[in-house]
């Protein structure tokens, strides 16, 4: 996946593309998507702003930002994929893109896997009776 995601600004400016650019790009899509994570959970302004905060300077991110290595691609797209599975889960959206993305998130990182039972709990919890 993290030669997947750099594949369109391969091919617009060529091989001479900086990555850690991308990994500025992954890592504030990833803080949005934390907010917006939070903000559908049900989360008070305030509140998700702060947790928001801490997730994008308490954690490693702020770190990943600024480094150059093809390892840190791989746990921002696994990080920003996963977060968007569970944002689709929340709104109840189509079950495969869900899929789809926590597939795109297992690829960057092979122990995304580990967490595939979370979504299934979440799911029989939550949606079970509605479908």
């Amino acid at each position: 996946m993290p030669a997947v995601s750099l594949l369109p600004f391969v091919a617009v400016w060529g091989t001479a593309f900086d990555q850690v650019l991308l990994l500025v790009i992954l890592v504030g899509f990833c803080v949005a998507a934390i907010w917006l994570m939070l903000k559908k959970e049900g989360s008070k302004q305030t509140k998700a702003l702060w947790l928001t905060a801490l997730f994008g300077f308490g954690t490693c991110f702020s770190f990943i930002a600024s480094a150059s290595s093809s390892r840190y691609i791989e746990h921002g797209v696994a990080v920003l994929f996963f977060t968007l599975a569970i944002i689709f889960l929340l709104y109840g959206k189509s079950d495969f893109v869900v899929g789809l993305l926590l597939g795109c998130a297992v690829i960057a990182q092979l122990p995304v896997a580990l967490l595939f039972p979370f979504f299934l709990f979440f799911y029989k919890l939550f949606f079970y009776d509605a479908h």
